[in-house]
């Protein structure tokens, strides 16, 4: 049965930047963050992280390419290949979008509010 590994080396082109990744849950909160492999340590463990800028750039030409494939093959690691041509900018961010709370959207009323106020002109008729 083949799997991802297989389907690499059959389609890979030398323009593709390939690299690991996998997403993981956060039992409490149910919120999931994705992990790139950053490197292999001396015991030929996988180390993850969530940092984009150090991803280990994974391609069948590679001297680890065997290690890592066994290596996944072996302990079962539930993981992703993503494949990104060169021509396409790699942009990857690990930037978590802050929600708005109800607190924020009352201090943009009010300011609203007070810049209506600033501006709507004084009618001089008034007593």
């Amino acid at each position: 049965m083949k799997d991802m590994f297989d389907y690499l080396e059959e389609s890979w082109n030398s323009e593709d930047i390939i690299f690991l990744s996998k997403t993981i849950k956060n039992k409490r909160r149910g919120k999931r963050k994705t992990l790139f492999l950053n490197q292999i340590n001396e015991y030929g463990y996988p180390i993850w992280g969530t940092e984009p800028n150090i991803i280990f750039s994974l391609s069948p030409s590679s001297q680890f390419y065997e290690q890592i494939k066994k290596m996944v093959r072996e302990r079962k690691i539930s993981c992703q290949i993503y494949r990104v041509p060169i021509s396409q900018s790699l942009i990857i961010t690990s930037k978590s979008v802050r929600k708005e709370t109800w607190w924020d959207r009352i201090k943009v009323w009010f300011s609203r509010k007070f810049e209506e106020f600033m501006t709507t002109p004084i009618d001089s008729s008034l007593p």
